[in-house]
């Protein structure tokens, strides 16, 4: 489209842009609902070109999480993708129980002979 007016003509273009929010992320490994060790999680998405992360209270903006500094319990772990015009992806969620102590042996009583 042109427009003329005070001797400018100005030519203005319009462009379509896609809205499509990214797909959520993908974790790697996927986190099942009780672990027993520390990984390091691997955020992916079609798309991303960053991503935001929350591990309980903890903010993040890396690909990557790593679950080595928790303390044995529950926790959840949160994850969006942001593409390049930061639009925001649904959220990814797992809640999984990190519990690293090997439960102590039983004892037999009275002791067999």
């Amino acid at each position: 489209m042109l427009i003329a007016g005070g001797g400018l003509l100005i030519s203005l273009v319009a462009a379509s842009v896609a809205m499509a929010v990214p797909p959520a992320p993908t974790l790697t490994p996927n986190i099942p609902a009780a672990i027993n060790t520390t990984p390091t999680i691997t955020l992916s998405s079609t798309g991303a070109l960053t991503y935001r992360w929350q591990l309980d209270a903890t903010p993040g903006v890396t690909s990557t999480v790593s679950l080595a500094a928790l303390a044995d319990g529950a926790h959840t772990l949160t994850a969006w993708a942001l593409d390049r015009t930061r639009l925001l992806s649904l959220p990814t969620t797992r809640a999984f129980v990190l519990d690293r102590v090997d439960p102590t042996a039983p004892t037999v009583t009275p002791a067999l002979p």
